[in-house]
């Protein structure tokens, strides 16, 4: 009875400790899977660029970049880096002149992308779904207020085993996803407890994450 009380016990703690190693790795990085994202340059005049280097590493610099916690958002974050993306509007757009801001924004950003269809990871490679994605960055002057791009209909790939393409140009999708990626953002202004919407812009946006 002593013996089997020992495996009993041994095996309890043996449990307790692999437990508890699991449970600090979830919480080394909180549960979320880690991204390289690497900026393409999108088709046409308009749309979001990279600051000059097109790599945005998670942890690199303070940049965030990675799937959630529930696997079905995607996140790429700059915000309190030094890294930027670069912004180019029409500047003859009404929604543009409504809201007052420059044509072209240098600006730290967030973008959140939710995968309608579910976790990213258990996509099968090469099939595609559609994205509804917010982009926030901040302009202009000493007290810059955050504005957002917001996407209803981006459309990611994945590419391989490792590797997802996020992208507004339905050129880069094969066959017919069943939806159309499209470049066209709602420009809206954030404020505290209130969010202005000043119309419909085109920002071309395309990207890769792979993981890490």
């Amino acid at each position: 009875m002593i013996r089997k009380s020992g495996v009993v016990v041994l095996v309890g703690l043996l449990a307790l400790a692999l437990a508890g190693s699991a449970w600090a790795q979830k919480k080394k990085t909180g549960g979320i899977q880690t991204l390289d994202a690497v900026m393409s340059t999108p088709a046409g005049s308009t749309g979001v660029y990279d600051d000059g280097d097109p790599l945005y590493s998670h942890t690199k610099d303070g940049v965030q970049a990675y799937f959630g916690v529930g696997g079905k958002d995607v996140d790429l974050v700059t915000y309190d880096s030094g890294r930027m993306m670069h912004f180019e509007f029409d500047p003859a757009s009404p929604a543009l002149a409504a809201a007052g801001i420059p044509a072209v924004i240098d600006s730290e950003m967030d973008l959140f992308g939710i995968n309608y269809w579910g976790r990213y990871r258990d996509m099968d490679i090469g099939t595609t779904a559609q994205v509804q994605a917010d982009l926030e960055f901040h302009c202009c002057g000493p007290s810059p207020t955050t504005y957002e791009l917001e996407y209803p209909s981006l459309a990611v790939m994945r590419l391989s085993e490792t590797e997802w393409l996020v992208t507004s140009d339905p050129a880069d999708i094969p066959g017919d996803p069943g939806f159309q990626a499209s470049s066209t953002a709602m420009l809206n202004v954030i404020r505290r407890k209130k969010q202005t919407s000043f119309g419909l812009v085109s920002m071309p946006i395309r990207f890769t994450v792979t993981l890490q």
